[in-house]
């Protein structure tokens, strides 16, 4: 059995209590913090999580945005499901909410300091703290800690920890309700976020170096969890289908689109494996977006492709060849791996091709790596105070860490100070450049008419126009850039724009309903007809666009067809006035 014994520091209590001290210390500001980035996306914007717990059968039974946006892609919904329930209990009280993901993350770091004691029960328990303080401090997990959309890295982490520390159990008792628990924590993981799907293989390697098993006790031990894994894929496949890939994938995205060959994509997700381990032993210069060009396709017969290949097949070389010997470094370096792989773009391309929040649970073998060679060293001959040499070690780089995680959560106030942050970091990044112009375009959106307006509209356009520089075919910025005219009644660079937009995305179905609207505007229902018709092509259930398209019809006299379109608009969003008002309009 996992026991608790011993000094006042290995009191599960006292313990639980200093990580959340300094859990609020590092992240209380955040707090009073706004919704930043995608949090409009997953929890303003969804209509399923604003109903509260009548959303809860949409959100179990659809892809993880089609509360947003209609479309069945990857399936998530534990997350949904926590943003809904905070919902029904707090309404629009932001700061509970997040006092719920400040607390969340509390039991993530005592549930790893419980997993270190499971996983090394005849090292120092002493040295469990030194990696719990590691990792609660490291401020590549700012983007996780303080950005509430990232739920879904916290709970996968949450049931990571669940899964190995109930599987540890197991081993040392094998009774039922272990087992149980530990293919529970599994699925849970899996409805969490799909990099869960590597957790079994991990698991694997932890019963064969840390458990000591047989390869063939391995194998009996890991089948249970091998059908809780074909359960999920069921499901998802009934929901969403089994591709992880959202389609057709442009440079604006993910710069590793660009990749032409398996060499270069293997160039290329080796050279992140190196970012990635960069960012964890030198974690500045940090940001939320990572974008083309701040990286690029890296070809594989380029110095940086073959000297990145070169150290990743040396790790896993030594790390495989170690692995027969049950060496933890082995299975630390293999356990990051498999933790990482899904999100190097390498087997299949993914909506981004570098995040600090996708560190988020293999840093959890970075931290174990380092505080295993912290304890190497503090046993080492050459030491005459070695433990205590250790853990002043592990409490510097825990304050360095603490002092850069407090100035990065400032960039997370809000969408304004995390551009503008970003502006500073990477002013090369097309993205970035344009979420600037976004935030200058919303500014202005809701300042009354005044110098001051057209000031940040024109700062917007510049913004716009930078990001179009750096990457011609940004269909983001053209199409932004188009809403910026269009608002300042400058229709015909309006209309180019958005024409722009769709030469570098055809499926960009909101240009063709601004399209659509400039060219009802002046009248011309026949062109506006058809730019709507190509944009209900796309997405046939665009309800804007639908009662747009009713309009057109309205104004023809053909009344019996605009109804319907008005009837087809209201039944997917019912709540726009115009809309409904144009129906009562319509004669009898």
């Amino acid at each position: 059995m996992i026991q608790f014994k011993g000094s006042f520091l290995e009191n599960p209590g006292v313990v639980f209590a200093l990580i959340a001290l300094l859990v609020f210390a590092l992240y209380g500001k955040t707090i009073g913090y706004g919704y930043v980035l995608d949090d409009d996306v997953v929890i303003v914007g969804n209509s399923y999580v604003q109903q509260g717990m009548e959303g809860l059968d949409d959100i179990v039974s659809h892809g993880f945005l089609h509360g947003f946006n209609g479309i069945e892609f990857s399936y998530r919904p534990l997350p949904l499901i926590t943003y809904a329930l905070e919902q029904a209990f707090f309404g629009d009280n932001l700061p509970a909410k997040r006092v719920v993901h400040l607390l969340l993350y509390v039991l993530g770091c005592f549930l790893f300091w419980v997993l270190w004691r499971a996983w090394f029960p005849a090292r120092q328990h002493i040295f469990a703290l030194p990696a719990v303080l590691l990792f609660l401090t490291h401020p590549v997990h700012t983007e996780v800690v303080a950005n509430l959309k990232s739920r879904d890295e916290l709970l996968t982490l949450l049931f990571f920890l669940g899964t190995f520390i109930s599987l540890a159990r197991y081993v040392q008792q094998p009774k039922g309700k272990w087992l149980v628990l530990s293919n529970a924590c599994m699925f849970l993981a899996l409805l969490s976020k799909e990099i869960a799907t590597s957790f079994i293989l991990v698991m694997a390697l932890s019963l064969f170096v840390l458990h000591k098993k047989s390869l063939r006790h391995t194998l009996l031990l890991s089948l249970p969890f091998a059908g809780i894994l074909l359960l999920y894929v069921l499901i998802r496949i009934s929901i969403v289908g089994l591709s992880a890939d959202p389609g057709e994938m442009s440079v604006l995205n993910n710069a590793l689109a660009a990749t032409t060959n398996w060499g270069d994509r293997l160039a290329s997700s080796s050279y992140l494996v190196l970012l990635y381990l960069a960012k964890l032993v030198w974690p500045l210069n940090l940001s939320w977006d990572y974008s083309y060009p701040v990286i690029t396709a890296v070809p594989w017969n380029s110095i940086k492709g073959l000297v990145s290949i070169l150290i990743n097949a040396l790790l896993l070389s030594w790390a495989t060849w170690k692995l027969p010997q049950r060496n933890v470094y082995s299975w630390a370096i293999l356990s990051f791996y498999l933790t990482l792989a899904i999100v190097l773009n390498f087997f299949v391309l993914i909506g981004s091709n570098f995040a600090e929040r996708f560190l988020f649970t293999p840093s959890v073998f970075f931290v174990i790596a380092v505080t295993l060679l912290l304890q190497k060293l503090s046993e080492s001959s050459r030491f005459k105070e070695g433990f205590r040499q250790s853990a002043l070690a592990a409490v510097m780089i825990a304050l360095i860490f603490s002092m850069i995680t407090i100035d990065r959560n400032n960039d997370w106030e809000s969408n304004e100070t995390l551009f503008l942050a970003s502006l500073k970091s990477h002013p090369q990044s097309t993205r970035v450049q344009t979420a600037a112009g976004s935030n200058m375009r919303q500014r202005a959106e809701g300042t009354p008419p005044s110098p001051q307006k057209a000031q940040l509209y024109e700062q917007a356009v510049f913004h716009y126009r930078k990001a179009i520089e750096i990457l011609p075919s940004n269909f983001d910025a053209w199409y932004n850039l188009g809403v910026v005219y269009q608002s300042t009644g400058r229709i015909a660079e309006a209309g180019e724009a958005f024409r722009q937009t769709l030469e570098h995305d055809s499926t960009y179905t909101n240009a063709y309903n601004n399209l659509g609207v400039l060219s009802f505007n002046q009248g011309d229902y026949a062109t506006a007809q058809e730019w709507l018709s190509k944009g209900l092509a796309h997405q046939p259930d665009h309800a804007e666009m639908l009662g747009n398209m009713g309009a057109v019809y309205h104004n023809q006299g053909r009344y019996a067809i605009a109804r319907e379109y008005y009837t087809r608009a209201l039944a997917i969003k019912p709540n726009q006035p115009n809309i409904v008002k144009n129906l009562g309009l319509l004669p009898q």
